[in-house]
């Protein structure tokens, strides 16, 4: 077996939807930094109101602290010695980590626009953000479970 792997169309679609969601939530960013108020909603109950508020550059960081976690699941992938699940191939092994890259990428978008659009005025989507996010987190475990399943070493 090489070292190498391989990419396919559904690795390349995980890369490229990680980068998108990344790179839109970065433009949305600078498209509304200048009309934000100088402090913004950074934190949201269970009932999705606003229980904390913080400086507006908390959207960069965030957004920068989920890139640095995304990248880090990338290395992690790509080192398939290093988190060797005995999978079928070097390439289902990745794809069982790199899987979760769109995933956060997904959470920081979500993240970005409700703390964007709360600091704007009332936002009605509020109350959806914790059963939305729970529900992306279970379709996520479903796939990489699948993966899993579907890959796993007789």
């Amino acid at each position: 077996m090489s070292k190498h792997i391989n990419y396919t169309g559904i690795d390349y679609l995980i890369l490229g939807a990680t980068f998108f969601l990344f790179l839109a939530s970065l433009i949305y960013i600078g498209m509304e930094y200048s009309n934000l108020p100088e402090t913004v909603p950074s934190h949201f109950n269970a009932q999705g109101e606003v229980d904390s508020y913080e400086s507006k550059s908390i959207l960069w960081i965030v957004t920068g602290i989920f890139s640095v976690v995304a990248v880090g699941l990338y290395f992690l992938a790509k080192s398939t010695s290093v988190h060797n699940i005995q999978l079928r191939s070097k390439e289902a092994n990745f794809r069982s980590i790199a899987v979760f890259m769109p995933f956060i990428a997904l959470v920081n978008s979500i993240v970005v626009y409700s703390i964007i659009q709360s600091a704007k005025g009332p936002f009605s989507f509020s109350k959806w953000i914790l059963p939305l996010l729970l529900v992306i987190t279970i379709i996520f475990l479903i796939i990489m479970f699948r993966i899993l399943y579907t890959n796993k070493k007789s």
